[in-house]
């Protein structure tokens, strides 16, 4: 739903998601929508590979009018969003589907242009989930491409960081908790007291205290050094300094836990998979498979485990350590409830380099509570067939999950597995 793009959070950019239009319903594929914003990097710092700007929408059925009906939000300093607007940045957004046996497409894209922007003015004490409520209805219909009638309703627009709000990093947009159903006509401006919709940017900018460094003129000369020294929040320079390099894996950890709700308590979400068993009958029919591995997908992120190829199962080679999440246990609990489930996919590489799928395993993983336990489930073939051999043996994959208190480093990790 959000994303931490710097450490003082002046603004927030609100892309509205509503519905889409003209699809071609499909009940076994779900869909939604990724935003990625560009981030526009000066030129002291262009050559540094850009953090991630990647937010989703959860999944929805596809059906003809399907509804995401989220408003994802990316928190930045007044420096990055005059860089942003400035330099003409543009927020695109791809419309994917997801098969049940892990295919993924992308259906189309629509670009939105930072400068087209509309502005959010607030007239009262309003926290965040209250302004993209109010904005989620506020876009404008949009064609996916020229060859296709599908179209979606979204929109762009910028307000002044609420007072009285926290910026959360979180990388998944949940519906809004009330789901607005548009008729087609705007909602009366009673329906949602001090809030105004603008498109004067000064009229923003005037609301803004003194204390929030904001950009003018006089200050162009010196954006692009601004600009670096922002930007510096997010990645730490190279300089060869040790203790430099240090500092900056520990920031790079820092964005890579997951925070939920506002809670800060810090757990560790383990997800280790042990072997795939009794998979001859499954894998017999990729002969030319060199080199295998498990990849699957948690919180937006995809993982890959290497594997090595038994002819009748796949051991895993490595464990990832375990995710850092921050929140209270039961909004945690409650989070994973959402997701519910991981696929777990089996993927085959021949000697060209060519990667197919070979099989998949669903893991659920709602309902976990503190504690790692073992797991079996099954594994189906790309036609989702279980697969038994003659010993009655079910194709299944052996793995471990559970939460845990506290967060892990790598030495911790790699104390464990010796």
């Amino acid at each position: 739903m959000s994303l931490l793009l710097t450490k003082n959070c002046h603004y927030a950019i609100l892309v509205a998601i509503e519905d889409g239009q003209n699809f071609i319903g499909q009940g076994d594929k779900d869909t939604y929508v990724t935003s990625r914003l560009n981030l526009k990097l000066p030129r002291p710092v262009d050559d540094l590979i850009p953090p991630t700007t990647l937010l989703s929408t959860k999944p929805t059925i596809l059906t003809d009018k399907p509804e995401w009906r989220t408003t994802l939000v990316y928190f930045v300093s007044s420096q990055i969003l005059h860089r942003l607007r400035k330099r003409q940045a543009q927020v695109t957004l791809d419309v994917n589907t997801l098969a049940e046996e892990g295919t993924r497409e992308v259906l189309g894209s629509v670009v939105l242009k930072m400068e087209d922007a509309r502005i959010v003015m607030q007239r009262g004490k309003q926290d965040i989930t209250q302004i993209q409520e109010f904005v989620n209805d506020k876009g404008t219909w949009l064609p996916l491409n020229e060859n296709t009638r599908s179209k979606i309703k979204v929109g762009l627009f910028i307000t002044v960081m609420p007072q009285n709000t926290d910026a959360v990093d979180k990388k998944f947009g949940t519906p809004l908790q009330r789901p607005i159903r548009t008729d087609g006509r705007s909602h009366s401006r009673q329906s949602e007291p001090g809030l105004e919709i603008c498109s004067n940017v000064s009229e923003l900018l005037s609301n803004v205290s003194e204390n929030s460094i904001l950009l003018n003129a006089e200050d162009d000369e010196d954006e692009e050094l601004l600009d670096e020294s922002d930007y510096e929040q997010i990645h730490h320079d190279d300089d060869g300094d040790d203790d430099d390099q240090e500092e900056g894996h520990e920031e790079e950890e820092e964005e890579q836990t997951i925070a939920i709700g506002n809670g800060l308590d810090q757990y560790s979400f383990e997800f280790r998979i042990i072997d795939a068993k009794y998979i001859s009958s499954i894998t017999e029919r990729f002969p030319n498979i060199t080199e295998v591995f498990f990849q699957y997908e948690f919180a937006d992120k995809q993982y890959q485990c290497g594997a090595e190829n038994k002819n009748d199962s796949w051991v895993a080679l490595e464990h990832h350590r375990g995710i850092s999440i921050q929140g209270q246990l039961e909004d945690i609990k409650a989070w994973m409830e959402e997701i519910a489930m991981i696929t777990v996919c089996l993927i085959g590489q021949d000697t060209d380099g060519k990667q197919e799928l070979i099989g998949f395993s669903e893991v659920f993983i709602k309902g976990r509570d503190l504690g790692i336990v073992p797991l079996s489930t099954l594994i189906y073939d790309c036609e989702k067939t279980w697969h038994i051999n003659s010993n009655k043996q079910f194709s299944k994959l052996q793995l471990e999950v559970g939460l845990t208190e506290g967060w892990h480093d790598d030495d911790e990790e790699e104390e464990e597995e010796e």
